[in-house]
């Protein structure tokens, strides 16, 4: 049989195994029942499953992989994710190397793809996308892309992501679950794919509960501290306040805890708060904080072996790699009030 191109997604359709152990047993990863491991490998097979080379491998191998993500964005997601691609990278042999995009970012990628420079590329939600894997293409350089923020047609692209949407309604049922019915969201940026996404989640989880969607409950934020506490401050002087406030990630959740406390009210008693990635402080802050979880380290370790592969010279096994995301209950939520 033709080896073919098949999607992780497909692969554990078939295999009938979630899509997170069918991306741990294509990339060789432990943590999988030696059952469904056995039912991945079978569908592989029958499907003709094998990887191939479409480019030869870097011949002058510098035995560095360059790690690219946008200055402003930098925080404690991409420095899980450097972490992740930097531990898998060393167990190869490879060392690292981190670029924020700055103000001459071709002028400089152009640099760090020159003879000498870097072997590969794994880009973190980086600004212009387009360009970068241009650049990389130009240069005979193999990249992985980990988040991105153009919705544009990436199918052609490895990636990997968490399922975003999913994370969103995972943090909206349990809301529900305490009685919530008025649930405030404060977004991400709004140009990248994975805040988009999280916006759906909120809209479906709404609609799914035959609850009407309010747009004075939905505010952009820049995924920083400040955001978060302008548009919670915002909905807690509307006319019909929210009794939740749901962050697209940690920090926006801590500005949510900012403007509850200077309104008078209590976290977790008033007014219930939940954001995304799980942070270090999210188990440190008080109340302590109510998050979904996101594999920020096993991304990056994913991407590191994607890229890897391709330095191998070969295709890699997985294409489009996304991770489940897990909802961490702490104090931060109680049930409603009226």
């Amino acid at each position: 049989m033709k080896a073919q191109k098949h999607t992780a997604q497909e692969i554990a359709k078939l295999a009938g195994v979630s899509l997170d152990q069918a991306v741990k047993v294509m990339l060789g990863q432990p943590g999988v029942e030696e059952a469904a491991r056995r039912k991945v490998y079978e569908v592989m097979q029958k499907v003709g499953y094998l990887p191939t080379q479409t480019q030869k491998p870097v011949t002058t191998s510098a035995g560095v992989i360059g790690i690219v993500c946008p200055g402003r964005l930098s925080n404690d997601y991409v420095g899980a994710v450097a972490a992740g691609i930097t531990e898998t990278a060393k167990l190869q042999g490879y060392e690292t190397t981190v670029h924020a995009q700055g103000r001459y970012f071709e002028d400089d990628m152009v640099q760090l793809l020159a003879p000498g420079g870097v072997d590969g590329i794994i880009m973190i939600v980086p600004y212009h996308s387009q360009q970068l894997i241009a650049l990389c293409h130009r240069h005979n350089r193999p990249y992985v892309l980990v988040d991105y923020q153009e919705n544009i047609d990436f199918s052609n692209v490895p990636t990997v992501e968490v399922k975003n949407r999913q994370a969103i309604i995972q943090a909206m049922n349990h809301l529900f679950a305490l009685g919530h019915k008025r649930i405030a969201f404060i977004t991400g940026i709004l140009r990248m794919v994975s805040a988009l996404e999280r916006l759906e989640g909120y809209k479906d989880a709404l609609a799914e509960a035959g609850i009407l969607f309010d747009p004075d409950l939905v505010g952009e934020g820049t995924w920083d501290h400040r955001t978060g506490y302008e548009h919670s401050k915002q909905f807690l002087q509307l006319a019909f306040p929210p009794t939740a406030i749901v962050a697209s990630n940690d920090l926006m959740a801590f500005g949510a805890y900012q403007a509850i406390r200077e309104a008078g009210l209590e976290i977790g008693k008033h007014v219930s708060v939940i954001g995304v990635d799980d942070i270090d402080m999210a188990a440190t802050v008080s109340p302590t904080l109510t998050t979904v979880r996101q594999p920020s380290v096993d991304l990056g370790k994913i991407a590191a072996e994607m890229l890897i592969q391709q330095l191998n010279g070969e295709t890699p096994t997985l294409l489009h790699a996304q991770m489940d995301t897990e909802l961490i209950i702490r104090q931060s939520t109680g049930r409603a009030r009226a």
